[in-house]
């Protein structure tokens, strides 16, 4: 009986990652293009990742980035 319980969590584990890879490759993508968007706008790696955290919201995020950006660089030095 055991058996058979651990087959049946077996596929629907393999059933829930086969469903899953279609989001975890646009979230990879989406990722990128966020990381090559940050370091455009001279974000550090710490910056980006800080920012990728706090504004969790898609296109948010790029939006956030060049707003802070642009902010950054009309600041008077």
């Amino acid at each position: 009986m055991t058996g058979e319980a651990d087959e049946g969590a077996r596929g629907s584990f393999r059933r829930g990652l086969r469903l899953g890879v279609p989001f975890a490759v646009v979230g990879f993508f989406l990722s990128v293009s966020f990381g090559v968007l940050a370091r455009q706008a001279g974000f550090s790696v710490a910056q980006a990742s800080l920012t990728a955290m706090i504004v969790f919201a898609g296109r948010r995020s790029s939006q956030r980035c060049r707003s802070w950006a642009s902010a950054v660089a009309s600041r008077p030095r």
